[in-house]
């Protein structure tokens, strides 16, 4: 079990206050917590609580990564999700830099562009059905206007008072450059349990079109990988290796989530790339998650990532033995709403 100081550790909790009746948490040592949701998410427990009413409780629980944010100088990012309508749920998010170092952003809710809290985590309660925008402004102390950029990546537990709630949770991540630059992009969750060594995208290179990527070590170890880019017939035309830069262990951080290695495609490979369709591979010796980026002169979007494996071969997800070792739901009792 993970339990923290808030005096010491600074850590930001804040909740929305449950209606009678609505809880997040079981009062049943026996609860069923088998399943998984449409996403592919596991959900996992049952894991034994401090209800925040007093006592023990337990709850389920679905947990994952979303391996890029940024904020300051200009990025915005918006993490939104909503209770389902069979149950109440706690959301904790832990923010982490591209070194896998826990950090401290200013945040505001719902839409706000002014700073309300500061913390490396933060934590709400939610109603059923009730929906909620987590903003993330900027870097503690960064002062007004937050004219410098960070980016890293955002832990999420989402707590249930049973399989089926967590199963419906569906959580997504935003990040824009508005108005000053006209792109606004998804990051998906990467559930827990569904982090592979290999994956590949299929995107377009020319005169206006480039690709971008960004890798997260999922793993315990250090991380080293490879990219490989196939032509429109399927013939190698560029490789490359990273990330060569203090960064190159990607390790894990104090969460015990991973750094990030993000990088425009064209500048990851040792030759110049031809126009075209192009396939890209990304082989890691860790257990990875991966995002690919398409730019189109003043528009981008979020591709599709899917598994992929070499000739040969075994299929199947990487959550069997995988060695990930993820921060447990903290037991801390949330403080209520005023």
């Amino acid at each position: 079990m993970h339990t923290k100081s808030l005096c010491t550790l600074g850590l930001l909790i804040l909740a929305a206050g449950t209606l009678p009746g609505q809880t997040y948490w079981s009062t049943s040592p026996s609860l069923d917590c088998g399943g998984s949701n449409a996403g592919g998410a596991i959900v996992q427990g049952p894991l034994q609580i401090t209800a925040p009413t007093g006592g023990t409780g337990y709850v389920c629980y679905v947990s994952g990564t979303f391996l890029w944010y940024a904020a300051g100088a200009g990025w915005h990012t918006a993490i939104r999700v909503a209770a389902p309508e069979s149950g109440a749920i706690r959301a904790d998010y832990s923010f982490v830099g591209i070194a896998g170092n826990a950090l401290s952003l200013d945040l505001a809710t719902n839409g706000g562009t002014t700073e309300t809290q500061s913390g490396s985590e933060a934590t709400f309660v939610l109603n059923a059905n009730q929906p909620l925008e987590v903003d993330l402004l900027g870097r503690t102390g960064a002062g007004p206007g937050y004219s410098n950029q960070t980016g890293g990546s955002v832990y999420a537990i989402f707590e249930c008072p049973d399989a089926t709630t967590c199963s419906y949770v569906t959580p997504q991540l935003l990040f824009s450059a508005l108005p000053s630059d006209p792109w606004s992009l998804s990051v998906p969750i990467s559930w827990d349990g569904l982090e592979q060594d290999q994956w590949s995208a299929v995107g377009l290179n020319d005169a206006t079109h480039l690709m971008s990527f960004a890798i997260y070590n999922a793993d315990s170890s250090p991380g080293t990988y490879t990219i490989t880019v196939y032509d429109s017939n399927g013939n190698i035309v560029g490789t490359g290796t990273g990330p060569s830069s203090p960064l190159a262990s990607l390790k894990n951080g104090a969460y015990g989530t991973g750094g990030v290695w993000a990088q425009v495609l064209s500048s990851a490979v040792s030759t110049t790339l031809p126009q075209g369709m192009l396939k890209v591979v990304i082989s890691a010796s860790t257990l990875s998650d991966v995002m690919v980026l398409q730019f189109d002169g003043p528009s981008a979007t979020t591709l599709q990532v899917g598994q992929d494996a070499a000739p040969g071969a075994s299929s199947g997800s990487s959550s069997v033995g995988h060695p990930k070792t993820r921060r447990a739901p903290s037991a801390f009792t949330p403080v209520p709403a005023h």
